[in-house]
């Protein structure tokens, strides 16, 4: 695959990268969120006391989930971009992880998004960036 480069950076393979972490957060992120909507409505609840539930800001399961999903996610953006990258693995990937970040940073001020505590948006900056970066230290040390 060509990339796009300058100065020995590609920027098409962090793109893709970001794209993929994106898609994947997404999609796993919508999976766990129905399931576990479904979950709440077998429990007997109604679906507007199982969106509130889902959607409140104390620590659940369903909470820890999201972060499995962020790291994975993170990781796999990571390793993609640096593999299709032509410059250091750890910044296609830095920047793969970045381009994530800027993704959620709209998503926070979206006007339908609910509030969001401080110590959630740093935890999820902090695991996308870091979860990024081992998937393309990892793959710096496969090759």
């Amino acid at each position: 695959m060509t990339t796009t480069t300058s100065r020995g950076f590609g920027w098409r393979a962090a793109f893709i990268g970001g794209t993929s972490t994106i898609g994947i957060s997404a999609f796993l992120g919508t999976l766990s969120s129905n399931l576990a909507l479904i979950f709440y409505v077998s429990q007997g609840m109604s679906i507007e006391q199982a969106t509130a539930k889902l959607t409140s800001t104390s620590i659940s399961m369903f909470m820890f989930y999201g972060i499995i999903i962020e790291i994975f996610a993170g990781f796999i953006g990571g390793y993609v971009s640096a593999k299709y990258g032509t410059g250091h693995p750890i910044k296609q990937s830095l920047v793969s992880g970045s381009l994530w970040v800027i993704f959620l940073f709209v998503s926070y001020i979206g006007p339908s998004n609910p509030f969001v505590p401080s110590w959630n948006i740093v935890n999820s900056i902090a695991l996308i960036l870091l979860s990024s970066i081992l998937g393309g230290y990892v793959f710096s040390k496969r090759t």
